[in-house]
């Protein structure tokens, strides 16, 4: 199997809930990131675990994750690890230590004891894809 790694997706996404006018935002350099490209991310967390070699690698989920659901739903759909950077910058360190302790909520409430037991157990649907 080949190794995949990607970044931000190219180009600005279509689908953006920013005040930016999307003209001003097409003429700015870079990419978008954060919570307006985490459905994106989501698909290709998604689809990168089904197609992948779930022994030789791991996927680190990163992109708009702000909670502990934002980060349960990476691990869902085949994120070993998740990786917080906007959310820092917004709310600060404890950031961390509120996801961590919302992940513990969520395992328990769906019966897991081990937080690599939730790995990919999401089914991809429209509903949290879209």
């Amino acid at each position: 199997m080949r190794g995949f790694c990607f970044n931000l997706p190219s180009g600005k996404p279509k689908k953006l809930t920013l005040t930016t006018d999307r003209n001003i935002l097409n003429k700015m350099p870079g990419a978008v990131a954060g919570k307006p490209v985490a459905t994106i991310i989501n698909r290709c967390i998604a689809g990168l675990y089904a197609q992948m070699d779930t022994d030789r690698y791991v996927i680190i989920g990163a992109g708009g994750v702000f909670s502990a659901a934002d980060a349960y739903l990476k691990i869902q759909l085949g994120a070993s690890l998740i990786q917080l950077y906007t959310a820092l910058i917004y709310n600060g360190p404890g950031v961390a230590k509120k996801i961590g302790q919302g992940l513990v909520s969520l395992l328990e409430r769906d019966g897991f004891t081990h937080i690599s037991q939730a790995v990919g157990t999401a089914q991809p649907t429209t509903s949290y894809l879209n």
